[in-house]
């Protein structure tokens, strides 16, 4: 897999799979000119690519990017059947204070059989969407940083990198098909989501071999029936093929 991200400088974010001698994934920083920002892990075996020389590559099977608040970047992705999520640093680093200590965490095939698309909410948090095994979209959502427990009194009860089991208790994923039945979202695939700064409601994009469909949620996870005004007035819009 691969995934691509542009950067407000011009340059941008790559990362590839079997980029190393290990056939794992890399992560490539550029200037506008398209060659290596050597500024981005300087201390590296290899100036302006993450990973390389050392035990934090990130997994197979990357599918997608994206840059947090912090300027670090987060990468998702499947490998051996299982989602898993990864964060960089703005240096370059592996953050290993994300699913500390190893700096990926990785979820089981019940959770996800793939991850498509993310995106990191205004809060730290980081939302995945993909596949579920029973072939319908699935959400799960993240805490990017850890989260103390008031009520248990609990600190650090649920580090970063850890599902965030409110979202759809007890598991922290839910389906969409179940979940939205008026979409009718069976045997479609979750392939990207996009967060609204301004009020974090979501956009979803899936599809299947004949359609696609846009759905957008508020923030709290409901639709918004604002989105699809006129015709559909049901918070998604049905684009055919």
């Amino acid at each position: 897999g691969q995934a691509i991200l542009g950067l407000s400088n011009g340059g941008y974010y790559m990362a590839l799979d079997n980029a190393n001698s290990a056939g794992n994934s890399v992560l490539i920083r550029t200037r506008t000119n398209g060659t290596l920002d050597t500024s981005y892990n300087a201390a590296g075996s290899t100036p302006g690519i993450a990973g390389t020389g050392s035990s934090s590559y990130a997994p197979l099977g990357v599918s997608a990017l994206l840059e947090d608040s912090a300027g670090g970047v987060v990468l998702v992705g499947t490998a051996s059947g299982s989602s898993w999520v990864q964060r960089y640093t703005s240096a370059g680093v592996l953050d290993t204070t994300f699913a500390s200590p190893t700096g990926i965490a990785a979820y089981a095939p019940q959770s996800a059989s793939s991850v498509n698309g993310l995106a990191v909410q205004p809060n730290g948090q980081i939302l995945m969407v993909g596949v579920s095994n029973a072939v319908n979209p699935i959400i799960m959502r993240l805490y990017g940083a850890a989260y103390v427990d008031q009520v248990q009194q609990a600190p650090d009860a649920y580090p970063a990198g850890t599902l965030d089991l409110t979202l759809n208790p007890p598991t922290g994923a839910f389906d969409f098909a179940t979940t939205y039945p008026t979409v009718n979202l069976e045997d479609y695939t979750a392939r990207r989501m996009y967060t609204y700064s301004s009020n974090n409601a979501m956009l979803f994009v899936f599809d299947n071999e004949s359609n696609t469909i846009l759905m957008r949620l508020n923030k709290d996870f409901t639709l918004d029936t604002t989105f699809g005004e006129g015709e559909f007035e049901s918070g998604y819009v049905l684009i055919p093929d």
